[in-house]
C-alpha cells in the first residue's frame, strides 16, 4: 500500500502549543512512524511541508498524496482544549479530507495542552510510542490473531503459547489434530465471524 505521510503544519507555520508544541512533535512522530510503515511492505511518501502559510501547508501535503497517487492519505496531529483534556469537535470543511483524491484520515493524538496527556504521551515513549500505535492501526493487527471455536462461542487467544496448549490437549484427546482456517478480511465470511466474535454468546436460560 502506498501511504501519504505527513507530521500536521509546518515549522514556519505552527499549530497549537502548550506543554508540547504541536508541530514538533508530529514530526518526531511522522519520523519515528514512516519506517515502520515501511518495515511492513509500505511504501511511504512523505507529504510534510515547510510552507510559510496555513494555505500552502495544506495544499502542499495534499497535492503530494495526489500526485504520486497513494492508496490512503494520514496526518498526525495534536489538539487544544484550554487544558481540560477533553472535547469533541465536528467540522465537514476540513481540507485534507475533502481536497485528497484517495480515503484521508487526521490522527489527534492528544491535547497538547493537557497535564495528564503530555505525561502519558511520555510515558508510552513520547514520539515512538504513539508511532507504534498508529503503526498498528494502520497495518490491521487484527489481521495476525488467533480465533478459537469451544463449540460454544468464538474466543481470541492472547498469546502463541495458549494456541499451542490447546493443540496439545486437543491432540491428547482425541488422538487429531485442531482444523485450522486462515481468512483475510477479503473472504465473504469475514464479517460474519466477527459479528459472532463481538456478540456475547453467554446467555441465562
Amino acid at each position: 500500500m502506498k501511504i501519504g505521510l505527513r507530521g500536521g503544519h509546518s515549522p514556519n507555520c505552527k499549530g497549537a502549543i502548550g506543554i508540547l508544541d504541536e508541530q514538533d512533535e508530529v514530526r518526531k512522530i511522522y519520523n519515528a512512524l514512516a519506517p515502520m510503515l515501511q518495515a511492513a511492505g509500505h511504501v511511504v511518501v512523505n507529504c510534510n511541508s515547510n510552507a510559510n502559510s496555513v494555505n500552502a501547508e495544506l495544499s502542499e501535503g495534499t497535492n503530494k498524496a495526489n500526485s504520486n497517487n497513494c492508496d490512503i492519505y494520514v496526518t498526525i496531529h495534536m489538539n487544544a482544549s484550554d487544558g481540560a483534556g477533553h472535547g469533541t469537535k465536528f467540522s465537514a470543511g476540513l481540507h485534507y479530507l475533502n481536497a485528497s483524491a484517495m480515503p484521508a484520515m487526521i490522527v489527534e493524538t492528544l491535547f497538547c495542552d493537557n497535564a495528564g496527556d503530555a505525561a502519558l504521551y511520555g510515558k508510552l515513549g513520547a514520539a515512538a510510542g504513539i508511532a507504534r500505535l498508529i503503526a498498528e492501526g494502520i497495518t490491521d493487527k487484527s489481521k495476525d490473531k488467533v480465533y478459537f471455536f469451544d463449540g460454544i462461542g468464538v474466543r481470541e487467544l492472547n498469546h502463541p503459547d495458549e494456541k499451542k496448549a490447546l493443540q496439545q490437549t486437543y491432540r491428547e484427546c482425541t488422538g487429531r489434530e485442531i482444523p485450522e482456517k486462515l481468512y483475510t478480511t477479503k473472504a465473504l465470511w469475514y464479517q460474519r465471524q466477527q459479528d459472532v466474535i463481538n456478540r456475547s454468546y453467554l446467555k441465562k436460560f
